[in-house]
């Protein structure tokens, strides 16, 4: 290695290339990061959950589910399967926050604002009738 003084040695040199492997086995395993691989065999792809609409939530959810990785239990048997498990409810965390809680807060601000708006603008109380 060319870029070393020559007086540092060959356990210098060593280091330098361990560190250069080190690195690049590292590159290699974030790249394999993306896709685990369940104690069962069934493979999912780990995309950011950041980039995922309610749509692709919804199906990573169901992707996640028919791996059967815990099968009926609220948690995985095998400790192998946790990364998986951790995915899943960052998953499923965000399709709650993100999509189920909002358009249940939409429909009933929606609802909420129309008959709000429709009694002051009838000034008919709740529940009496015209």
């Amino acid at each position: 290695m060319h870029f070393l003084p020559a007086r540092r040695g060959a356990a210098q040199s060593l280091l330098v290339i361990a560190l250069a492997a080190g690195c690049a086995a590292s590159a290699g395993a974030a790249a394999d990061a993306r896709n685990f691989t369940t104690t069962g065999g069934a493979v999912v792809e780990f995309e950011p959950v950041a980039g995922l609409d309610c749509r692709r939530l919804d199906r990573k959810l169901a992707e996640i589910d028919r791996t059967g990785y815990r099968g009926s239990r609220p948690a995985p048997l095998r400790v192998e399967d946790e990364p998986l498990f951790i995915y899943e409810r960052k998953v499923a965390k965000a399709l709650y926050t993100r999509c189920a809680q909002r358009a249940a807060e939409g429909d009933a601000g929606k609802a909420m604002r129309a008959g709000r708006w429709a009694q002051e603008k009838s000034r008919t109380p709740v529940g009496a009738t015209r």
